[in-house]
């Protein structure tokens, strides 16, 4: 079993709004191997988005949390699940939006 948790205060690209964008935020994860083949993980994140630069005002608040489970088939060969939850609060008109998301991983080693 293996915790992690993140504090984070960087510069970001823009998306067209702004120079560029101070992100400031954390996030928590939690990953366990149930057996040498199974494992699950949990992570929750926040971060607030500020836009600086041609006299934008902008500030975003991102909530993010995911999950995903694990199964190591082969030793060459491990498939996953995982699904995420997105939800951004903007004081930004037609800025803000919920975005859920569903993965499938394949992955293989020689």
């Amino acid at each position: 079993m293996s915790r992690s948790t993140g504090i984070r205060n960087e510069p970001s690209e823009t998306d067209g709004t702004g120079s560029f964008i101070k992100k400031a935020g954390g996030g928590l994860s939690w990953l366990h191997e149930w057996s040498s083949r199974f494992s699950h993980s949990v992570n929750v994140a926040y971060s607030l988005d500020r836009y600086t630069g041609l006299g934008t005002n902008r500030r975003d608040q991102v909530y993010e949390t995911g999950m995903g489970i694990s199964y190591q088939m082969y030793e060459q060969l491990r498939l996953g699940l995982n699904y995420g939850y997105s939800y951004r609060r903007s004081n930004v008109a037609n800025a803000s939006f919920h975005a859920n998301h569903f993965g499938f991983d394949f992955a293989g080693s020689m």
